[in-house]
C-alpha cells in the first residue's frame, strides 16, 4: 500500500488548515442561523422547561404566549429536531389549533403560509412568525424564522432557536428595519382549537 508524502513540501500545514476549516463553511462559527436575523444581542434562555416535544426538547414557553399549551401545538418539523422552524411551529397555533401546516426552508415560510390561505403582514403582531430573508453567509442560506414577543414602534421582541446552537433559545431585539424581514404570518383569528 503506498502512502502519501506530505512532509517536506508545506503540504501538512495546507492539509490541515483545509480539514479545519471547511467545517467553518457548512456550519458558521458560533452555530448563528442568519446573518440576515441580527440586530440585537440574544438573550439566551435557560432550557429544561416543563413542555417537552421530539422537535424541541424540554422548553420554557415564553410568558408572552401563554396561549401555547404544554406539549406546544403539533409540530411537523421534527427532523432535523432544534431548527427555527422546530420552536416556531411548537409556538405557533394555527387554524383551529392545528400548527403550521405546510412545509420549505424558513424563508419560504411566509409565501408558503400565504399559498395555504394565512394571513399574511408587514406588520408585526404578538405571536406572529416573523420570517427572514437568506442570506449567502453563515448558514443563511435557509433563512431564519422567530415569534413575536412584543412589539415597538421600530423593533420587535423575538423568541427564536438555533440562533445561537441547535435546541438554544434565545430572546432579541430585531430592529424592523434593515435587519432581512421578509413579513410576519398573523396568529389567524381561528386559532383557537
Amino acid at each position: 500500500m503506498k502512502r502519501l508524502a506530505l512532509s517536506g513540501c508545506g503540504c501538512a500545514g495546507a492539509m490541515a488548515l483545509l480539514v479545519l476549516t471547511i467545517p467553518l463553511l457548512f456550519f458558521g462559527i458560533g452555530g448563528s442561523n442568519s446573518a440576515n436575523a441580527s440586530s440585537g444581542a440574544a438573550r439566551v434562555v435557560a432550557a429544561g422547561g416543563v413542555s417537552c416535544n421530539a422537535a424541541v426538547g424540554c422548553q420554557a414557553i415564553p410568558q408572552e404566549l401563554a396561549y401555547v399549551p404544554i406539549g406546544f401545538y403539533r409540530d411537523g418539523f421534527t427532523d432535523p429536531a432544534g431548527e427555527c422552524t422546530s420552536w416556531a411551529a411548537a409556538l405557533w397555533p394555527g387554524h383551529r389549533g392545528r400548527g403550521v401546516t405546510w412545509s420549505g426552508d424558513a424563508w419560504e415560510w411566509y409565501a408558503n403560509a400565504a399559498g395555504q390561505g394565512y394571513p399574511v403582514s408587514a406588520l408585526p403582531s404578538v405571536g406572529a412568525i416573523v420570517v427572514f430573508a437568506r442570506s449567502g453567509s453563515d448558514a443563511g442560506g435557509w433563512g431564519h424564522v422567530g415569534l413575536v414577543l412584543t412589539v415597538a414602534a421600530t423593533t420587535v421582541q423575538i423568541s427564536e432557536m438555533n440562533y445561537r446552537g441547535r435546541f438554544v433559545v434565545d430572546e432579541r431585539e430585531v430592529a424592523l428595519a434593515g435587519s432581512g424581514i421578509i413579513g410576519f404570518i398573523p396568529v389567524p383569528a381561528d386559532a383557537a382549537p
